[in-house]
């Protein structure tokens, strides 16, 4: 079988059992919950996991062969993004700084 089906399946399959554990579990806790908690239940891991992206920067732990128009951009955005989520969470009320996050992980996935 084509390795890239069998990928491509996994990741599909990742992605269907996610969806089923967030229906189930996720989306009914985060409804009863008030809504500021709510919103830094959901910014708060990407404080925690938002800086591995500057490994990218980090010579020989990523491949010599990585393009530097990818990796740049790619590290400073995952930085920039886990900076701001910091913010969202000490301005919980102000959902203005979620929309910032919201529109930096938008143009961060368009330079992928």
């Amino acid at each position: 079988m084509d390795v890239r089906v069998i990928f491509g399946f996994s990741a599909l399959m990742s992605f269907v059992s996610c969806t089923v554990i967030a229906q189930l579990y996720v989306w009914p806790w985060l409804r009863a919950r008030p809504r500021d908690r709510a919103l830094v239940s959901l910014v708060a891991p990407h404080m925690f996991l938002r800086f591995l992206g500057l490994s990218f920067l980090v010579p020989g732990v990523v491949s010599p062969a990585l393009p530097a128009a990818f990796a740049v951009p790619a590290a400073y955005g995952d930085f920039v993004a886990g900076d701001l989520s910091h913010h969202s969470d000490h301005n919980a009320g102000e959902t203005r700084i979620l929309g910032h996050c919201g529109r930096m992980g938008i143009h961060h996935l368009g330079r992928c």
